[in-house]
């Protein structure tokens, strides 16, 4: 919600030559971004990186993953664009320019929900809840569910791609979990609505069950009914 009350208070940092590169999780901010300030003026981004903001203000990596795609949604690619791609190659991080930066962002968003959804559900990193009944059979449906809204949307991930994620998200031992949970543990808001909510709006609007992913979004739903009650 601060992202739309923000801009909407501050327009004039928008002119004619800004490029806007947001980096969210998650695809449904794009298309609102776009309509507000200009689909040309709208980059699409994706941050790989495992980070977390410590009460003391710090930024603590866990792990040397630090990875930036971005690249045009629309061509012709506005003017200022090569110079700003200029600058983001020699900030010293892993700078991708992609030619399919939708479908970039497809990939991680279906990395990420199945992530988010059986972290933040199980309240576990991913080789602990490979140790249950039905952890496994949890995180490959979410990945499935994902996938098959991915598809709908057009963009379906590959099989390289498909076979990366569930790799990533069944390795044994792996301490992996979403940065969504470590903003439950903290009793802080989290972005389970335009992401989880997200897929499930799409998933209905599709015909696509999808009871895993629904069951995640419940959990951040009775969260977050639970966190108001508590802040109130």
């Amino acid at each position: 919600g601060r992202l739309w009350a923000d801009v909407g208070k501050h327009p004039p940092a928008v002119g004619e030559r800004t490029l806007i590169l947001p980096l969210l999780n998650g695809v449904s901010h794009i298309e609102r971004l776009a309509e507000r300030f200009g689909a040309q003026r709208v980059l699409g981004g994706v941050a790989q990186v495992a980070l977390l903001v410590t009460p003391a203000g710090e930024i603590r990596h866990f792990n040397n993953i630090h990875q930036l795609i971005t690249g045009v949604r629309h061509l012709p690619a506005p003017p200022e664009f090569n110079a700003l791609a200029q600058v983001l190659a020699s900030s010293g991080f892993e700078f991708i320019l992609s030619d399919d930066i939708g479908q970039a962002m497809w990939n991680k968003f279906v990395f990420w929900s199945a992530l988010a959804g059986a972290t933040c559900t199980l309240q576990a990193n991913i080789g602990e809840i490979l140790q249950t009944s039905s952890g496994k059979e949890f995180i490959t449906g979410l990945i499935d569910e994902c996938a098959e809204i991915a598809r709908t949307a057009g963009h379906a991930l590959s099989d390289a791609q498909l076979e990366t994620c569930r790799g990533r998200l069944t390795e044994k031992d792996s301490v992996l979990a979403a940065s969504m949970l470590r903003d439950m543990e903290r009793g802080g808001p989290t972005e389970a609505e335009h992401t989880l909510g997200d897929l499930v709006a799409r998933a209905e609007a599709n015909g696509i069950k999808a009871h895993c992913l629904r069951l995640a979004y419940s959990n951040m739903q009775a969260y977050e009914i639970r966190r108001k009650k508590t802040a109130g």
